[in-house]
């Protein structure tokens, strides 16, 4: 897991599919490697076909990229996206969408 540029945010994603039952982790860090915030979300039965439900995701991905003015995307090994992959699991255990932020001072050196 490489550390982020400076002025620059790093997103890691992943995604899950377990008996027709899709979910999803997201975490965002600053360059530091603070957490800025992130997210976890469970689908039920919606969508049958692992192939269709990954290109929904990578379809949400690509647009989601597009708001920004610069964008790297880089695949990473599950061992280094450990906190999404829990994030995943958490949501489809638990059948349930959170969202969080962390508020820190910014006078932090």
């Amino acid at each position: 897991m490489g550390k982020a540029l400076i002025n620059f945010v790093k997103v890691n994603v992943d995604a899950v599919v377990v008996d027709n039952k899709t979910s999803f982790g997201v975490i965002i860090r600053d360059s530091d490697g603070f957490v800025l915030g992130g997210s976890a979300g469970y689908k039920g039965d919606q969508i049958s076909d692992g192939f269709v439900i990954g290109a929904v995701r990578i379809k949400e991905t690509r647009s989601m990229i597009e708001l920004f003015t610069k964008a790297n995307v880089k695949w990473i090994s599950h061992d280094s996206n450990k906190v999404t992959d829990k994030l995943c699991n958490f949501a489809l255990n638990n059948y349930c969408n959170v969202y969080f932020g962390m508020v820190y001072p910014s006078n932090i050196p």
